[in-house]
């Protein structure tokens, strides 16, 4: 899996590069679509997890990431994730992030390249 590709894939998705624009969950999610097999449905599902409305209020990119992580089995590296996002950007909350003047598209970049290290690890 190549960082710097998916990368520029999920924010091309956030900005509306390579079709219609996505909202930082389904940016991620289609991001990683052909390496995890997350159908258009999948994807179109997560239209209300974008703006701080993923559950508990989590940035919509993390919850993608979390989203993958649980459908591929392998929830134990959920926490580790976490970790490394909280450690990077100071938290995994949209408002939170937000208020710290982190902006989506970092958001995204981070939860990305975080969690391709980890699957790397």
């Amino acid at each position: 899996m190549n960082k710097e590709k998916t990368e520029l894939r999920a924010i091309n998705n956030f900005f509306g590069k390579n079709s219609k624009r996505l909202n930082c969950y389904q940016s991620v999610l289609e991001a990683f679509s052909e390496e995890f097999d997350i159908f258009d449905k999948e994807i179109e599902d997560g239209i209300s997890f974008g703006r701080g409305n993923a559950k508990d209020g989590e940035c919509g990119a993390v919850y993608a990431v979390r989203y993958i992580l649980n459908k591929i089995k392998n929830p134990e590296k959920v926490d580790e994730f976490l970790n490394s996002f909280i450690k990077t950007l100071g938290s995994t909350k949209c408002l939170e992030l937000k208020s710290k003047k982190v902006s989506c598209d970092k958001s995204i970049k981070n939860a990305v390249n975080i969690f391709i290290d980890i699957l790397n690890s």
